[in-house]
C-alpha cells in the first residue's frame, strides 16, 4: 500500500515529464511497495523526509535526481530501476563525492542500508569503487566505529552495522569508479 505522501512525492517528480512519464508514475504506484524503513526513522525519532535536510557534495544535481529520492519510501525492483526517482552524481566521474542525512536533534543509529544505483548496458552509473559512513559529533564528521563491510552489490540493500552513536547527521562518502559515475536509489538509517 502507497500512503499519500509517497504518491505525492512520485507526483511531484514527474510532474510536467510528459506522456511516458505518467505511464511509468501509472505503473509504479500500481506495483509500489512501502519500505517500512518510513517506521525505522520514525522509531529512531527521526522524522522521514520533511525532518530530514539533505545535502551532497554536488549542489548541480539533474531535475529528477534529488538527494530525497533516497528517502521516498518506493522499493526498488532492481539496481537499474530508471522507473523510480533516485539520486546520482552524474556526471562527475572518478571522483570523490557524499550525501548526508541531518537530523533535527540527536538519534541514536547503529546500522544503515544502501541500495545503489547501476545502469550498465543503459548508461554510465556504476557501483561505487569504495564507501564509507561518517557521524556528526559537533561541527565535525568521524567515521562510525566496528563496522561490518561496506558492500558494493548489485540488486540488493548493502546493509553495515556499527557501534550505535547518538549524533544529528550520518554521512555516506563514497569513490566513484574511474570513467563512471554512481547514485543510490534508497538510503535506511536503523
Amino acid at each position: 500500500r502507497v500512503h499519500a505522501a509517497a504518491v505525492a512525492k512520485l507526483e511531484r517528480a514527474f510532474r510536467g515529464n510528459g506522456q511516458r512519464a505518467q505511464e511509468i508514475h501509472q505503473r509504479r504506484l500500481a506495483g509500489a511497495r512501502r519500505t517500512g524503513h518510513g517506521d525505522e526513522f520514525a522509531a529512531a525519532g527521526i522524522e522521514r523526509s520533511v525532518g530530514i535536510h539533505f545535502e551532497t557534495g554536488d549542489e548541480s544535481q539533474l531535475p529528477g535526481a534529488p538527494a530525497n529520492a533516497v528517502n521516498d519510501g518506493v522499493e526498488p525492483k532492481d539496481s537499474c530501476d530508471h522507473d523510480i526517482p533516485r539520486f546520482t552524481w552524474w556526471d562527475r566521474k572518478g571522483s570523490a563525492e557524499w550525501i548526508a542525512y541531518d537530523f533535527p536533534a540527536k538519534v541514536c543509529v547503529a546500522a544503515t542500508s544502501v541500495y545503489w544505483f547501476d545502469d550498465t548496458g543503459e548508461g554510465e552509473c556504476r557501483l561505487p569503487a569504495s564507501w564509507a559512513l561518517f557521524y556528526k559529533e559537533g561541527d565535525a564528521w568521524k567515521p562510525v566505529a566496528d563496522a561490518s563491510a561496506f558492500g558494493v552489490v548489485k540488486d540488493r540493500y548493502n546493509t553495515v552495522v556499527f557501534r550505535p552513536v547518538r549524533t544529528t547527521g550520518l554521512r555516506i562518502e563514497l569513490q566513484l569508479p574511474e570513467g563512471f559515475s554512481s547514485g543510490i536509489l534508497e538510503w535506511k538509517v536503523r
